[in-house]
């Protein structure tokens, strides 16, 4: 299934703005490769363990911000989006390499968790050039009165959640009685996720090294689903993946 950039446009500021709202706190800095997930280790690895914070986060200390800049400054808000959902798919691919039993899924798994390391390394990189600090916005009485706005048919909430959600994603994976199929339906609808957001930012990008970035996640993940809907295909029995 590919994601039309024109859908991605208009669907890309209520996704973004729900990701910072759901996603854990600390998720970024817990859900890394120096954790060592797996399904025995993940409910104690974070302070976290299979919690979802889906109450406001703490306000910003400058109440007084503009929250018209969260739309001029999109490149912040997709950086802030963009290092916890990869932390948090980085987690799954570790917990899962030990699980998978066929070789290309565990060639996926580790393609995602060198791959993505290396991009939450340099969005972190540049969000310290451009804006002073790598840790992301806080959620505040202003952030959710523009995701309230602009959420409408945008979804379930704990589904969002839990794709921010490093331990949530283990335990569902580690729950599963099919290791591979799990895996696989866990990390497509995650990627989808990233896709949407990279098409929206070659659109909106005001640095050329996040349009840089964008265009490689949605070649890379869009070339992975691809992959992982054949193998899919093959392992169910379907014979051809789906549309």
């Amino acid at each position: 299934m590919r994601i039309t950039r024109r859908a991605a446009t208009a669907a890309i500021i209520p996704v973004l703005a729900l990701i910072l709202f759901v996603a854990p706190s600390g998720a970024t800095q817990d859900a890394t490769p120096t954790m060592n997930y797996s399904c025995e280790t993940a409910m104690t690895a974070s302070p976290m363990a299979g919690m979802v914070n889906t109450s406001m986060g703490t306000p910003a200390a400058d109440d007084d911000h503009d929250m018209a800049g969260v739309g001029v400054e999109f490149d912040l808000l997709y950086i802030d989006m963009m290092v916890p959902h990869h932390a948090s798919i980085i987690a799954l691919a570790q917990a899962a390499q030990n699980r998978l039993t066929d070789d290309r899924l565990q060639t996926i798994a580790g393609t995602i968790v060198a791959d993505q390391q290396a991009e939450i390394e340099e969005l972190r990189g540049l969000r310290e050039q451009w804006y002073g600090s790598t840790e992301s916005m806080p959620m505040d009485s202003a952030m959710m009165d523009m995701m309230t706005e602009m959420m409408p048919g945008m979804g379930d909430m704990n589904t969002m959640a839990m794709q921010m959600d490093p331990v949530a994603l283990i335990t569902t994976f580690c729950d599963a009685e099919d290791p591979d199929l799990a895996f696989i339906e866990l990390t497509i609808p995650h990627h989808e996720m990233a896709i949407r957001a990279s098409q929206a930012a070659l659109e909106q990008a005001t640095h050329d090294e996040i349009r840089t970035i964008a265009e490689r996640v949605i070649q890379d993940q869009q070339r992975e689903i691809d992959e992982l809907e054949v193998i899919r295909a093959e392992l169910s029995g379907d014979g051809t993946p789906t549309a």
